[in-house]
């Protein structure tokens, strides 16, 4: 009785919780996948409080599937409603949201009603399909966790773009992972064989306003390290001014204004270019305060009404431990 209570004040608890818009926007993307992941343990704890009252309706009903294909549904109208009222409230309705909830109360009532499926094949059909499912619906998570992995072991390298999950944690323009013929002068030869393929972010831009990208998925603790480094190719023949903005925590608050974070402009010759930047300025950028080093939330890479449209290749973007 006491584990029920407990069961439905968590429950209780949690409904604000899926009307809170902006929740974890500066979250990594690890724990932004694990809150939409949390979709189905929620339903799944739904579907769990409801059997008691479930068992009672089955005792006073004479067809006990159809008051079990009733409680289902009245939980995936319920997951619909809550998908509307997100909507309505400022938050994107989802689609996977729902799936996530109909999964989890599919599950609970196959571990529940399993044996009352009377033919086997379905009852095993049943089961692999909702399996299935569930690791469709985990793989998000599973590559989030993969690519944390990779980004600690990589460190002090933030991205080189050798592997596609690297894309995850940039978003913003028109951006692609791209061969790159040749490397550049800075990486060394002894780490590369004649059949390695080099890769690079290739990284379109436009005259009209801004247009570049936000690295809001890269490593957060950049303490220790002196300078930050990134190699950049720009192909035309025109020479170009690329603005690059760091925000930690702080920044990306109440005061987003341009004193409170990094701000730098650095002219990209054709060619070739290697951008480095001192930590110590990225730290005492702002006016009042220290850039946290420790919880750095965004890097940002673009250009402000660009003479002319195109694209640079961006890569190595690397924690130095010299100036």
């Amino acid at each position: 009785m006491k584990g029920s209570k407990f069961l439905h004040f968590i429950l209780f608890a949690s409904i604000p919780l899926l009307f809170i818009n902006d929740l974890y926007r500066h979250n990594t993307l690890l724990e932004k996948r694990l809150w939409d992941f949390g979709h189905l343990p929620l339903f799944m704890a739904l579907a769990f409080a409801s059997l008691p009252y479930l068992t009672q309706a089955i005792g006073l009903s004479k067809n006990k599937k159809l008051t079990v294909l009733k409680y289902f549904g009245s939980i995936v109208v319920l997951g619909m409603v809550i998908e509307i009222v997100q909507w309505v409230t400022g938050r994107n309705a989802s689609f996977s949201d729902l799936r996530k909830d109909t999964l989890g109360a599919l599950l609970i009532y196959l571990c529940f009603y399993f044996r009352d499926i009377k033919s086997r094949p379905i009852r095993w059909v049943s089961w692999v399909v909702a399996l299935l499912w569930l690791g469709f619906e985990s793989q998000p998570v599973t590559e989030a966790a993969i690519d944390r992995w990779r980004m600690n072991a990589s460190m002090p390298v933030l991205a080189d773009f050798e592997t596609q999950a690297e894309l995850t944690r940039w978003n913003g323009g028109r951006f692609q992972r791209a061969e790159m013929e040749r490397d550049f002068p800075s990486e060394s030869i002894s780490d590369y064989s004649p059949n390695t393929i080099n890769h690079a972010l290739m990284v379109s831009f436009h005259t009209d306003g801004y247009s570049g990208i936000v690295g809001d998925g890269l490593h957060s603790d950049w303490r220790g390290f002196k300078a930050l480094k990134m190699d950049i190719n720009n192909p035309s023949a025109a020479f170009l001014k690329l603005n690059i903005k760091i925000e930690d925590r702080v920044s990306m608050g109440k005061d987003r204004s341009y004193q409170n974070r990094y701000n730098g402009m650095y002219t990209l010759q054709p060619g070739d270019n290697e951008v480095r930047i001192s930590l110590d300025a990225v730290s005492n950028a702002p006016h009042s305060r220290v850039i946290d080093l420790g919880d750095v939330a965004r890097l940002s890479l673009f250009f402000n009404n660009a003479p002319q449209k195109g694209h640079i290749y961006i890569d190595n973007v690397t924690l130095l431990e010299v100036d």
